[in-house]
């Protein structure tokens, strides 16, 4: 009994992780003004204060990073990838 309580914990912790990666990467990342998905980052990078990161996310790193879209050119920050590459 026990050896089936740990077999379903480790595949429901499985499940959680692929899940959460799965729903990451569907929320595709689109330009705020004209919708284009084909937006690239422009290698530049703010974190976010370290008083608001102990609160929002704990050890994890938070930061922004800046995105151009490649058909209207706007240039716009966001965190989507923050905790996925520190």
């Amino acid at each position: 009994m026990s050896e089936l309580i740990t077999i379903l914990s480790i595949f429901f912790v499985l499940t959680l992780i692929t899940l959460t990666y799965v729903l990451a990467k569907k929320k595709a990342l689109t330009c705020p003004v004209c919708g284009n998905k084909d937006c690239k980052k422009t290698g530049q990078k703010k974190d976010i204060e370290r008083t608001k990161r102990a609160f929002i996310a704990g050890p994890f790193p938070i930061c922004e990073y800046e995105y151009e879209c490649s058909k209207c050119n706007h240039i716009f920050w966001t965190s989507i990838e923050s905790i996925y590459s520190p």
